[in-house]
């Protein structure tokens, strides 16, 4: 997963990877953290109006740690927190010329999108926040027609197989 990829979403020409099994080196040059949270095999989207169907996740507020951030996301976008998280991978982005105009806020040169893989159970109502609605549940089948899961294969093949695991084994323990 070395390769460059477009994003976009980034005007600013840029540079961008992504990077499997590994955490950035300077955690705060995380500027957002995002999950691929599953029941058993189905991944729980979050349905962001400016975005359209998205995995949960957003922006770090200042003193948050990636974790932190993204159980509050999770929870402000899906009303529910993880049972079970662990660290994905993360998207490097690295934005060529000058820095963009005031106020800018993430670091520059290089920033970083760190991703989640975990586990929830039953979910609540978003909160009354104008940026989400209903959040859902969808099968591999349906997932994968989307372009949030298009546009992170890997991450999200990655954490399925994982999400798979754990619902192995849960089934065997019941």
């Amino acid at each position: 997963m070395d390769d460059f990829i477009k994003l976009p979403w980034l005007q600013h020409p840029h540079k961008a990877r992504q990077i499997l099994g590994e955490a950035p080196t300077n955690p705060s040059d995380i500027s957002a953290s995002f999950i691929f949270a599953f029941k058993g095999e189905e991944i729980l989207m979050a349905q962001v109006y400016s975005r359209g169907w998205d995995i949960p996740g957003g922006h770090r507020e200042n003193g948050e740690t990636s974790e932190e951030a993204i159980t509050r996301e999770l929870f402000e976008e899906c009303a529910t927190s993880p049972l079970l998280m662990g660290p994905l991978g993360h998207l490097e982005i690295t934005l060529d010329g000058d820095m963009p105009p005031k106020p800018y806020p993430y670091p520059f040169p290089t920033s970083y999108l760190m991703f989640y893989w975990g586990i929830v159970d039953d979910l609540g109502a978003p909160s009354a926040s104008m940026e989400v609605g209903e959040p859902q549940f969808f099968n591999e089948r349906d997932a994968r027609k989307l372009d949030s899961i298009k546009n992170n294969i890997a991450f999200y093949e990655e954490a399925l197989a994982r999400a798979k695991i754990v619902a192995e084994k849960m089934a065997n323990l019941g």
